[in-house]
């Protein structure tokens, strides 16, 4: 329930909404469940973990991003205690490190990809890399983003493959007491 809680902060609860539009949301959750406890699963397999050294390496770097005390601040105004939104931190590094182990190994990169990524993205567009402020790392952010691209599409494919292999149950009840909405008057009521 608490997962299901954390992604539905993402979507806006003052709107109305009609039939179809909270059907979409519900089928969405429904599949980032899905997802997640499926590369829970895999990383078990696998005997992926996170160890606390990395979690608190994480911790310090987001923490890093924030203003003296913003932090903290951002945690009260979510309503969400430091140790619930560590342990969500603790899944969603797992998950990106059972990713990155399955799919960066499949990931093959070549002057071309580069060159062509280049040309689309820099020269077609008018901006020049040159002229950046930090050209030290041009290449490499460009390779990264090439990898990155090539990572998403190997996900989808990679995670079609995973959904045939686990079976997951769902108790219709229980899923439709967990996401109790009802529409009255094309307004969601909770």
């Amino acid at each position: 329930e608490k997962a299901l809680q954390d992604m539905t902060d993402d979507f806006p609860t003052d709107m109305d909404m009609d039939a179809g539009m909270l059907a979409d949301i519900r089928l969405r959750i429904l599949n980032q469940l899905t997802e997640r406890l499926i590369l829970i699963e895999k990383a078990r397999e696998l005997n992926l973990q996170i160890s606390d050294t990395e979690l608190e390496e994480a911790i310090a770097s987001i923490k890093g991003d924030y203003p003296k005390g913003e932090f903290d601040q951002v945690m009260l105004e979510q309503a969400v205690s430091f140790q619930q939104w560590k342990n969500d931190l603790r899944i969603r590094l797992l998950m990106v490190k059972v990713v990155d182990h399955e799919l960066e190994p499949r990931i093959h990169i070549t002057p071309e990809e580069i060159s062509d990524y280049y040309e689309k993205h820099y020269r077609a567009s008018g901006s020049d890399p040159d002229k950046q402020e930090d050209v030290s790392n041009i290449d490499a952010i460009i390779v990264q983003q090439v990898r990155n691209n090539k990572k998403e599409v190997l996900y989808r494919e990679w995670m079609t493959t995973l959904e045939k292999q686990y079976t997951l149950n769902v108790n219709q009840v229980a899923w439709d007491r967990i996401v109790n909405f009802e529409i009255r008057n094309d307004v969601i009521i909770d």
